[in-house]
């Protein structure tokens, strides 16, 4: 048990150490990965609040829109969370009008950037058809069906 309990840890601690992290440079809004540039992400925020991303492939069109989205709801009410707050990203995919919500929602770019790579949606410069199909039928829009309730 000890054995199998030490092979698991080295194998999670290897996927994190060779994992693709993604970096942003804020002041040309680039994303990059191992040192190429994928594509841009800008950050709008009202205040620090009212944050949305805009996404752009290689060729300098933009492919998405996220927006940061907050609602309290008495279901999520708990110790921890006693306003029941529920926060996520609205996906837009701007060509086909499609949307997915997803449930975590970071503020920083470079986090959202992780989200689009992990997904595989940017792929080549540019959006990934099949993926997007994929992550808008994975994620659906369980949030705002939630609030119209």
């Amino acid at each position: 048990m000890k054995y199998t309990t030490f092979i698991c840890f080295l194998v999670f601690v290897a996927n994190i150490t060779f994992a693709q992290k993604p970096t942003y440079d804020k002041k040309t809004n680039e994303v990059s990965l191992e040192g190429e540039h994928v594509f841009n992400i800008i950050r709008t925020c009202d205040y620090g609040q009212n944050c949305r991303f805009e996404v752009f492939d290689l060729s300098g069109k933009k492919v998405m829109r996220i927006n940061f989205l907050s609602f309290n709801s008495p279901v999520e009410v708990t110790k921890n969370n006693p306003r029941g707050n529920v926060d996520y990203l609205e996906f837009i995919f701007l060509e086909s009008g499609q949307k997915a919500e997803y449930s975590f929602a970071p503020i920083h770019p470079k986090r959202v950037a992780a989200i689009i790579l992990s997904n595989k949606l940017i792929q080549n410069g540019e959006l990934n058809q099949e993926a997007m199909d994929e992550f808008i039928l994975v994620n659906g829009t369980r949030f705002s069906e939630r609030i119209r309730l």
